[in-house]
Order: C-alpha cells, then structure tokens, then sequence
C-alpha cells in the first residue's frame, strides 16, 4: 500500500501552524491538531505557495525571542540620557 503523500497527482492542502511552520496535507485526511489550511491546489501550485511565503525557516518562538533579545541590546548599548529631555 502507498502513501497519499507520495501521490503528486493528488490534490493538498497548504497548511500552517501556531510557530508559522508549513506543511502540505493530501485532502480526503483529516487536518492534525494545530494546524490550518491557508490553501490547496495540486503539488506544484503547493510548493509554489510554501515557497513564496515560508520565507524565515525559524519558528515563530525563537524569532520573537531573537527579536526580543535584540531590542533589549540595542536598549542597552544607547548612551545614558539619550531620548531624555534637559
């Protein structure tokens, strides 16, 4: 027996988690826990839309955190006094 995902002819789904991590999904299985459909299509209309929209391969924690750590360095380095009014 093969796999509905080995199946390129099939129709998928495009789906997406809570961490903005894609997936492609054959339609006709239910949707895991966590995840959405943001769009179907055949494989290659598929892959088309991951790979125009999966731009930053990090999840969506470590991203907000690097992004976190970052604002607070560059809180960090500013000069005392700076932003303050004399």
């Amino acid at each position: 027996m093969t796999s509905p995902f080995d199946h390129r002819a099939n129709r998928f789904h495009v789906l997406i988690n809570q961490e903005d991590q894609y997936s492609l999904w054959p339609q006709g299985i239910p949707v895991p826990e966590g995840w959405g459909a943001v769009a179907e299509g055949d494989f290659d209309e598929c892959t088309a839309y991951v790979d125009a929209h999966w731009i930053d391969m990090r999840p969506r924690s470590l991203k907000e955190a690097q992004e976190a750590q970052e604002a607070q360095q560059a809180q960090q380095a500013e000069p005392a006094g700076k932003g303050s009014r004399s």
